[in-house]
């Protein structure tokens, strides 16, 4: 009889500690999404990536990235990942991370993987073999990029295709850059 004390009282526990890192994540959460709003207002996107337990017991805190997006339909698109721990010593924020910004991608590195939407935007019109889709955002300033991850093309695995358009331009132009190899596979012009 009492071991089942004991098992129901530990079963008891066990289920109010997981009901309460579950409120503690939708708060921490909730708090970050806030926070970000407020910080970055102008962002076109403001998104959770990935919340992490950090410790354990009365020790543990929650860690939280998330992706900061700005001008994410421009040629120059800028991507911050932010990062939280909550609760330590109340909310506090480390210094975000700058992963595009002035318009470069990739600078001096021999390898590069375009790893983000944002990457292979800039990458699409910086890049070496890529004169023709620079060459239409100068002729159209109103133009966007639509993109997205391939699993292959033209025989590369991982593929951008980033997709330049504008409501004045009698065409589109596609580039296709490579994920994992630092470079444009293929640019093609294609009229509307």
């Amino acid at each position: 009889m009492l071991l089942a004390v004991l098992v129901l009282i530990l079963a008891g526990l066990l289920y109010f500690s997981s009901a309460f890192k579950k409120n503690s994540e939708g708060d921490a959460r909730k708090f970050f999404l806030e926070d970000l709003s407020e910080k970055y207002p102008g962002a076109d996107v403001r998104e959770i990536l990935n919340v992490s337990e950090v410790g354990t017991g009365g020790n543990g805190y929650l860690r939280l990235k998330a992706r900061v997006t700005s001008g994410l339909y421009t040629p120059c698109p800028e991507r911050l990942h932010v990062y939280y721990y909550y609760p330590q010593q109340n909310f506090i924020a480390d210094v975000p991370e700058e992963i595009t910004g002035r318009c470069v991608v990739c600078a001096e590195t021999k390898t590069c993987v375009l790893a983000f939407p944002e990457e292979a935007i800039i990458a699409s019109h910086k890049y070496e073999g890529a004169k023709k889709a620079d060459e239409f955002i100068r002729a159209y300033p109103d133009a966007k990029p639509s993109f997205e991850l391939l699993d292959e093309y033209g025989g590369v695995a991982g593929a951008w295709k980033i997709t330049w358009d504008s409501p004045s331009s009698p065409y589109t132009i596609t580039v296709y850059l490579s994920e994992y190899e630092n470079r444009v596979i293929e640019v093609k012009t294609e009229n509307k």
